[in-house]
């Protein structure tokens, strides 16, 4: 009977190691994918006009610039001001900063999907179900590319919407 127990915790060892390996094989895929898709996304609309400082046609040159540009956008135009602190500090930083960030934030909704869906931190124990996660956010995310690949779209609707599960994840766990 002893011996049983030993081979059953194998198994499960064993269960639990392929689960962690596919997890992180299919969160580097995803991660992958999304860099991919933000790297082939030029700026465009309202990323030209969040990369200077607002409604003064200077383009943003260092990080005083951002809070100046958020200031006077502020009083002038709105709040958000924390999903523009990130996409004008990120646009000031690069293309490239942007486009890993933005497929860093996207993988962290899927993986508080996971994470929802299983009221419980410990997401890498079902891989079929952190796969299932990408597809029905690719799937059911409305007008994908705009929410989570456009920088100015992707900073007020992907991260807002991470921030909120996140938020969110302690009351559900």
């Amino acid at each position: 009977m002893q011996g049983n127990r030993g081979m059953n915790a194998q198994k499960t060892e064993g269960t639990e190691k392929n689960n962690i390996v596919q997890t992180v094989l299919a969160a580097g895929v995803i991660f992958a994918f999304m860099l991919a898709l933000n790297h082939f996304m030029p700026i465009h609309r309202d990323d030209y006009d969040y990369s200077m400082i607002w409604h003064t046609g200077v383009h943003i040159t260092t990080f005083a610039d951002v809070f100046d540009s958020l200031l006077r956008h502020y009083f002038e135009h709105g709040g958000r001001m924390v999903t523009f602190f990130f996409l004008d500090t990120l646009l000031l930083a690069g293309k490239v900063p942007f486009d890993a960030a933005n497929a860093f934030v996207f993988l962290l909704l899927v993986v508080l999907l996971a994470m929802h869906a299983r009221r419980s931190t410990s997401f890498w124990q079902a891989p079929g179900l952190f796969a299932a996660a990408f597809a029905l956010a690719w799937l059911c995310i409305p007008h994908f590319a705009e929410v989570t690949i456009w920088k100015c779209g992707a900073t007020v609707y992907l991260w807002s919407a991470t921030l909120g599960l996140l938020s969110l994840l302690p009351y559900n766990i």
